[in-house]
């Protein structure tokens, strides 16, 4: 039997959905999701409650509009007066291209959030495993069966084996921010999608030269610290493992020849920007263990999204519509931490509700 959504003021859950449907009447806002042609503006909003009230208590969409139908009290508190049935929320969501949904969800946390800081900045970046729901006990499904499905089994060293995909996040280190986050099939490894994820991090601006990009050791390979520094000029602070030698990398830092065909100035320019981050990569990485507190927040944003913001198992098949739900805990965890649970006891209290 499921649980009665009752408001209850002096709940925290309750006090953090109020906060959160907030954030979703404020003007910015509203601006910000009337400028992706989704109308009527009030449903879009109306639907996009429904869906977060449904992820903030574990429950289904269908089982949120029945209890909104019944209890006026329950509007009130929601604000929500104007119930559409289940198929009207899951046509109005589908009308979003991936893009779309994640370019809105991106604009709404700068929004709450603020702009990003300037000058050179610190991106730790994670990924974790996203589980669908499918009965794999009932029936047995093979790598054949899942060839062209966007889920495909994937193992790993915490969870096992499972059939889902693979989540990858990137946030701004103090202030939490979340700049980014991508939705690969299946569970590649973490070092086969080190460049396609620092390629589009670039290409989309949120990490830029001299920016320092803090990663677990799933992704270490020492091309990875040599293309970093090199053909990407940001310091690749990837956790190294016991065998890790400095001068392995050290030696193969070489500028490109192409690099001589422009001007003097520009040569020197390049020269002092690798010196510059040569040395922050050698006194992070010789010091990498005063890192792991930065990393296990990002690990704390991770429970939070997967556990109180029902990530933990997805009813749902395809990169689109994963990456649209993906993208409600994005923005669920965004605002939370705006809200004051950016600490990594707040954190770990939030990801226990």
């Amino acid at each position: 039997m499921k649980t009665p959504l009752v408001p209850a003021e002096a709940d925290l859950r309750w006090v953090l959905v109020r906060n959160v449907l907030g954030i979703f009447e404020q003007r910015e806002v509203r601006k910000i999701v009337s400028k992706f042609g989704i109308k009527p503006l009030d449903m879009t909003i109306t639907v996009l409650k429904i869906v977060i009230i449904s992820m903030c208590f574990g429950t289904d969409i269908t089982f949120v509009i029945s209890e909104l139908k019944a209890k006026a009290s329950l509007r009130e508190f929601t604000g929500v007066y104007n119930v559409p049935d289940a198929k009207e929320v899951y046509r109005l969501l589908n009308r979003f291209t991936v893009e779309q949904f994640v370019d809105m969800v991106l604009r709404v946390v700068n929004t709450v959030c603020g702009k990003r800081k300037s000058g050179k900045i610190m991106i730790i970046g994670d990924t974790t495993n996203l589980t669908v729901n499918i009965n794999w006990f009932k029936k047995k499904y093979t790598k054949a069966d899942l060839k062209d499905k966007d889920y495909k089994w994937a193992c790993s060293k915490s969870k096992g084996c499972y059939i889902g995909m693979k989540l990858v996040f990137a946030m701004e280190y103090p202030s939490l921010k979340q700049l980014a986050f991508f939705v690969f099939p299946g569970g590649p490894s973490d070092s086969k999608i080190f460049d396609e994820i620092v390629t589009e991090l670039m290409r989309r601006k949120i990490l830029r030269k001299g920016n320092s990009l803090v990663l677990d050791k799933g992704f270490y390979a020492y091309r990875h610290y040599i293309e970093g520094l090199t053909e990407y000029g940001i310091v690749p602070l990837i956790f190294p493992r016991i065998n890790f030698k400095l001068e392995k990398v050290l030696n193969h830092i070489q500028l490109l020849l192409e690099l001589f065909n422009n001007k003097l100035s520009r040569v020197k320019d390049k020269i002092r920007h690798l010196e510059t981050i040569l040395a922050e990569f050698k006194y992070y990485i010789l010091n990498w263990k005063q890192l792991k507190p930065k990393m296990s927040l990002i690990e704390d944003v991770f429970k939070v999204i997967k556990g109180t913001f029902s990530l933990a198992k997805i009813h749902r098949f395809t990169r689109a519509s994963v990456t649209k739900i993906a993208s409600f805990g994005v923005v669920l965890a965004s605002i939370s931490i705006s809200l004051g649970f950016g600490d990594k006891e707040s954190l770990q209290k939030l990801a226990e509700w």
